[in-house]
């Protein structure tokens, strides 16, 4: 059985054999030591970092979504912490949200803070003097249900609710304006990202279901401006080349709204993730 965008509610990261493809980022090799920078991470992330860390250290995420403003690849309860993180085409991060997993059967999920910053529901003032013993300065924001600090040159936001840190964002400066956080409000984005018209099913390889393999794939498609597959390739592995050679070729077979920029069709990517179980 095929299934799509399945959200499981406890990873189980070392349950899939997974593997990952290398992708070329296109960046400078080796910085000198005059051009590094302090990096911002958060939740075992590092903004500018790539999103191919994440799987390893946390496995394969549970959703992988494509919107306007980029990719959103998301890990619930992994290792007690909900992480989300969204990328660009390149999968370099841009922005972090970490949280505490939603109640389960009315259970509340323990309380797991981030190595980085330990202030998840934790009143504001304790946030604010943590950060604030980190020479993090403070931007004025007109949200009071909202506090950001600038950090490693990026941003950290807290969402406050009830006096205390709900959730806590990171993000690099694009970002932030896109949120609306810097530079006088987030404007509507000129590109509207490819979207499924229809998602072709080719069915269980039969290879892959005699050996009772199963496992996630996460697959990168360009779609030119008329809206076909113009590439597909995998991000992240199953494990099995049957599995992924099956996402592959769905995708191909799949119909596709193109990308908008400016409001005329044009070229875009758009990820996806399957799992398959047999």
């Amino acid at each position: 059985m095929r299934l799509s965008m399945m959200v499981a509610m406890v990873v189980a990261a070392g349950l899939l054999r997974h593997s990952i493809v290398a992708v070329d980022l296109g960046r400078p090799s080796t910085p000198t030591a005059s051009t590094i920078t302090p990096t911002l991470t958060l939740g075992g992330f590092a903004i500018d970092g790539s999103v191919l860390d994440g799987v390893r250290a946390f496995g394969p995420p549970d959703v992988v979504e494509t919107s306007d403003a980029g990719h959103e690849w998301h890990w619930y309860d992994a290792r007690g912490i909900d992480r989300a993180v969204l990328v660009d085409d390149a999968l370099a991060i841009h922005e972090i949200l970490i949280e505490r997993p939603a109640a389960v059967n009315g259970q509340a999920a323990p309380l797991v803070q981030p190595d980085e910053l330990p202030v998840l529901e934790k009143p504001l003032r304790e946030a604010a003097a943590l950060l604030s013993s980190r020479r993090a300065a403070s931007v004025m924001e007109s949200n009071p249900a909202i506090r950001a600090w600038r950090v490693a040159g990026a941003l950290v936001v807290t969402e406050i609710a009830g006096g205390d840190v709900a959730r806590i964002r990171a993000l690099d400066d694009g970002a932030a304006a896109q949120r609306g956080y810097v530079g006088g409000g987030g404007a509507a984005p000129a590109y509207r990202a490819p979207r499924f018209l229809h998602v072709a099913s080719v069915g269980y390889p039969e290879r892959a279901e005699s050996l009772h393999a199963h496992g996630v794939v996460i697959a990168r498609v360009d779609v030119d401006a008329a809206g076909r597959p113009a590439r597909v390739s995998v991000i992240v592995s199953s494990g099995n080349a049957d599995l992924d050679n099956a996402e592959v070729r769905s995708l191909q077979l799949s119909a596709f709204k193109p990308a908008l920029c400016a409001g005329q069709p044009c070229a875009g990517v758009l990820m996806d993730r399957e799992e398959y179980v047999p």
